[in-house]
């Protein structure tokens, strides 16, 4: 479970920092 749990943080916090233009996109919710 902890795995799982991680590796979620993991591909977000990912996404945080690869697509910073987040914000100005309203795609990704």
């Amino acid at each position: 479970m902890d795995d799982i749990l991680n590796e979620m943080v993991t591909q977000n916090t990912r996404d945080r920092v690869e697509r910073p233009a987040l914000k100005r996109n309203p795609t990704g919710g």
